[in-house]
């Protein structure tokens, strides 16, 4: 025999129990939904960094004229390059 007494029953067939973690479902159903999204965009964010770290060139396409005239410094201390050379690189280097 099925009894329900007062707030114990949610119908009148007494199908559906109230025992206390009603109130609680929808609690769970929020919380895995956070959990849900917290996924997918940590998900979205590695594959980003995980692009930016092996795509070649990265950030930075092309060296900075500072970069670029350390290069000019040592090919010359080096003797790849000559005096006229360096001061002609330099010059363009600094425009």
């Amino acid at each position: 025999m099925n009894l329900c007494l007062g707030d114990d029953c949610n119908d009148k067939l007494g199908t559906r129990r109230n025992d206390g973690w009603n109130r609680f479902r929808h609690f769970g159903m929020m919380l895995g939904l956070f959990f849900m999204l917290l996924f997918i965009i940590g998900s979205i964010l590695l594959v980003v960094w995980i692009v930016k770290q092996f795509s070649p060139g990265g950030t930075h396409a092309h060296p900075p004229a500072s970069d670029s005239l350390e290069i000019l410094k040592e090919r010359f201390a080096k003797g790849e390059v000559s005096k006229e050379e360096f001061a002609d690189m330099k010059k363009e280097l600094l425009k």
